[in-house]
């Protein structure tokens, strides 16, 4: 086998020497103490020679990585810039575990003489020799057996980051930073959070609760990633998955007339003061229920506006007026109030949708959205009807 040069080349001859020649020592260059001679001490024993020194200072700082792992040609680079094939080092990790050619061959699945150059190449591209060659048996050098400690651990840290890489792209390892509503934590959010978790525990799932105008321009500017939100006006830039679809209840304050009735028409509501959501910021209320209130007649008068279902339902409490609420807001159990269906043909039902960036490509959306298509699947929006614990009347329309 031809010692390798400095750079790994054969020499100016080039090809193998023929079996039983000693090999060439380059000119000006010291030969190691460890040099495979019948007679030689176990590298335990002696004393290293300059080259195996260099070595030493060179590997007690940690070989570092300055290019991706997973790149074709498989290079590590050392601090010192001399760059290192993972391969080569899984070939003289398997002969250094062995001490033996032919069985690192049959674990690599290689050939012997192509274990060989690989071993070659590598302690060319080192400049120093890691194995004492015998024609029984293989030992390592001084330089091997550091070089054994730092290569094992580099594989490792190889094998760790291609693996974390691999987790990376699909979307189990990571941050999503997720928005909801207020009246989210009430019908589909912890369904959602449930599963998320559960498929991909090792995501850093950051919850913050916002207005769906303030969640919507967040998600456009980045600073979430996806949110549930109520209905909002239409943007080309988000796209969204109704998740959740509840009918909306009248909440009355305990003493009022109406709250003795099992469900109440939008015409009996005519006149009655109305606590109601800010329609900058939740217009979606008063444009679903525009249209109805104008057919029962019904002219709301707002008494109050206020930004959380909360201050909604602790003002009808109060007696401040009455409010159009969805039916999971009767899981708040606000003293003071009654909750009750709303009576007569194609109400407006209340929705809940996941939105996100149009075009996103981070893997914990993908992951995320996908939990949430099987969420759906396994309980579809109109769910909700049942789940809410109030059911209007049975000829209500369901929309689309």
């Amino acid at each position: 086998m031809v010692r390798p040069g400095r750079h790994g080349a054969a020499g100016k001859a080039g090809g193998q020497r023929p079996q039983g020649q000693p090999a060439q020592r380059a000119p000006g260059r010291a030969r190691p103490r460890c040099d495979g001679s019948r007679n030689a001490r176990s590298h335990h024993g002696c004393r290293p020679s300059p080259d195996d020194l260099r070595l030493a200072r060179r590997m007690a700082v940690a070989i570092s990585f300055r290019r991706f792992p997973l790149m074709e040609q498989s290079d590590l680079l050392m601090e010192d810039g001399t760059a290192l094939d993972a391969r080569r080092l899984a070939c003289f990790v398997a002969v250094a575990e062995e001490l033996h050619f032919t069985r690192a061959a049959a674990r690599l699945r290689l050939t012997q003489s192509a274990l060989s150059q690989q071993i070659a190449r590598l302690e060319g591209e080192i400049g120093v020799a890691l194995l004492v060659r015998g024609s029984r048996r293989v030992s390592l050098t001084v330089a091997g057996a550091i070089f054994l400690e730092g290569a094992r651990a580099t594989l490792a840290q190889a094998g760790a980051a291609a693996e974390a890489a691999r987790r990376a792209a699909r979307g189990e390892v990571g941050q999503l930073a997720l928005g909801f509503v207020e009246a989210a934590p009430m019908s589909i959010l912890p369904r959602l959070v449930t599963r998320f978790r559960a498929a991909c525990p090792d995501v850093h799932l950051g919850l913050v609760e916002m207005l769906t105008v303030d969640a919507a321009a967040a998600i456009l500017t980045r600073r979430l990633d996806a949110a549930l939100l109520r209905p909002m006006p239409e943007t080309e830039e988000l796209e969204r998955l109704v998740l959740w679809r509840e009918p909306y209840v009248v909440a009355l304050p305990a003493q009022h007339p109406l709250a003795a009735a099992q469900s109440v028409p939008l015409a009996a509501l005519r006149g009655e003061p109305f606590v109601a959501t800010s329609p900058r910021m939740a217009g979606y209320v008063d444009s679903r229920f525009r249209g109805a209130l104008a057919r029962a007649g019904v002219r709301p008068h707002v008494v109050q506006e206020v930004n959380q279902l909360t201050a909604v339902a602790g003002l009808v409490g109060a007696g401040v007026g009455v409010a159009l609420m969805p039916a999971s807001a009767t899981r708040l159990g606000m003293e003071g109030v009654i909750y009750r269906p709303l009576a007569g043909r194609n109400m407006p039902f209340a929705e809940m949708m996941l939105a996100w960036r149009r075009g996103e490509t981070a893997p914990t959306v993908a992951r995320l959205i996908a939990v949430a298509r099987v969420l759906l699947a396994a309980t579809p929006a109109d769910a909700g009807r049942a789940a809410s614990g109030v059911v209007g009347d049975p000829e209500a329309g369901v929309p689309g």
